[in-house]
Formats: structure tokens, sequence, C-alpha cells
């Protein structure tokens, strides 16, 4: 299960910082590096500012007139990009704390389904990795919604605890995903085919 206790950079800043700063010691103003680029100015001054991203084609155009590769480029804009897609990713985890608090953690803990923690923020995304989605939505979606229309996802939105027989719902799948397939047994087959018709009323 992952944690916050993952590194990640506090800050990390969009590509034109650099970019503004080697146009300084340049000494090149931003018409005339749009000019160089062949791009509309208004697409380079969207970039400088950080208003907008730098793609792969611009970084291949920023190397001519920069002498700066263009994979440094193409790197500084998914570190940035990377960076602002986790900043988002906090707030939807604190935004899920009420949906976290209604699950039985300790219990499901306790059976070894999730690792053992009191932080409210480490118990969400615990759960996001045991359900497999990416929000407390998805969760509704799946177990309350019923929007994937299979019959392992019963729609669970006039039981009394949903949260907590979603929770073992899941552990059967988790469980059943790592049963190794057999290898097929006409006989076997055969012989229980045989047990469940007698079971089942003509």
């Amino acid at each position: 299960m992952a944690t916050l206790n993952e590194y990640y950079p506090e800050i990390v800043f969009h590509p034109c910082e650099t970019l503004n700063e080697k146009l300084e010691e340049m000494k090149m103003s931003r018409k005339e590096f749009a000019i160089r680029t062949g791009k509309p100015e208004q697409t380079i001054i969207a970039v400088l500012k950080g208003n907008s991203s730098l793609t792969p084609e611009m970084a291949i155009l920023f190397e001519n007139i920069t002498k700066i590769p263009a994979y440094f480029w193409i790197n500084k804009q998914a570190r940035y990009n990377e960076y602002k897609a986790r900043e988002q990713r906090k707030y939807a985890v604190v935004q899920a704390e009420v949906w976290t608090r209604k699950f039985p953690y300790a219990e499901m803990s306790k059976n070894n389904w999730l690792p053992k923690t009191r932080k409210i923020e480490e118990k969400t995304i615990n759960l996001f990795e045991y359900f497999s989605i990416s929000s407390c939505e998805a969760w509704k979606k799946l177990y309350i919604e019923k929007e994937l229309k299979v019959a392992a996802y019963t729609s669970l939105k006039h039981t009394f605890e949903p949260h907590a027989i979603s929770a073992w719902l899941r552990q059967g799948e988790i469980q059943a995903e790592q049963i190794s397939a057999t290898e097929y047994d006409k006989k076997l087959f055969n012989k229980n085919l045989l047990k469940i018709k007698d079971v089942i009323p003509s």
C-alpha cells in the first residue's frame, strides 16, 4: 500500500522559470524568441507566464535557440505536470475524510487487509488502493449507483452498512484473483455436474 511517506518535492517550478532566465541571459525579447521559434507570440507568452504547457514540439524548437536539449524541457514539464496532479490529489484525499471514517478500518487492518495507521490521509489512500479506485466518487459509482452493469457489483444503496459490506465484497474479489487456475479435468467436471443437477430443481 502507498502512503504519504513517499518522497515528492514540496514544490516544482514550471519550465517558464528556466526559460525566462535563459532569455534574460541571451538578452532576447519575448517577441524575438517567438519569431525565432516560428510560434505565435501569444502562445510563447502563455508559456513564459506559466499559463500554458510546453509541448514536445516546442521543446525541439527551443533546443535550436537556447542550446538546451529538448529532453531537458520535456522532463521539466513532465515533473511540473506530475507535481500539479499530486497537489490536486492531496486535496481529493482530504475531501474524502468523511467517506474514510465510515469504514471499519481497524477491523480491516486486524484481518491484514490494510496496513495499520492512525493517519486519516494514509487510511484514505490505502482504501483507494484496496478498492482499486481513484476517489470516493468512483467507489460510490461502483457500489452504490451500480454504474458498472455486471453481476459482481450489486447496488448497496439500500443496505444498512454499504461501506463495510463493500469491504467484504472487495476482499472476495481479491482472494478470487489470487486463486490460480487449475487444469481442466473433464471427468471431475462431469462428476460435479451430476451433483449440481441433483441440487437444481427440475
